[in-house]
């Protein structure tokens, strides 16, 4: 990896840079390698200590629900007709 204050090359083990002495951030680090169990940066493509390539993982698509359906268990055009009735009945 590169150090993002000198350049130079850093561990993602490593606290601080060996060339400049900057700290290394830490959230930074959030891969293990699955081969070797190395930390690397998160956005490492390879394993820095085996060059094992990190496959993506494809995360399954998440259903989008509105608040009412969250919230209540009811759709929104049941919400909207409730919503009128109670704004019907407060101004009646």
């Amino acid at each position: 990896m590169i150090c993002p204050n000198c350049n130079s090359y850093v561990s993602a083990e490593w606290d601080f840079c060996k060339s400049c002495g900057k700290p290394l951030d830490k959230h930074l680090r959030g891969k293990v390698c699955p081969k070797c169990g190395v930390k690397n940066f998160e956005y490492a493509m390879n394993c820095e200590a085996c060059d094992a390539p990190f496959i993506p993982v494809e995360r399954e698509p998440v259903e989008r629900r509105s608040i009412w359906d969250s919230w209540l268990g009811i759709g929104m055009a049941t919400a909207i007709i409730l919503l009128t009735l109670l704004l019907l009945y407060l101004v009646l």
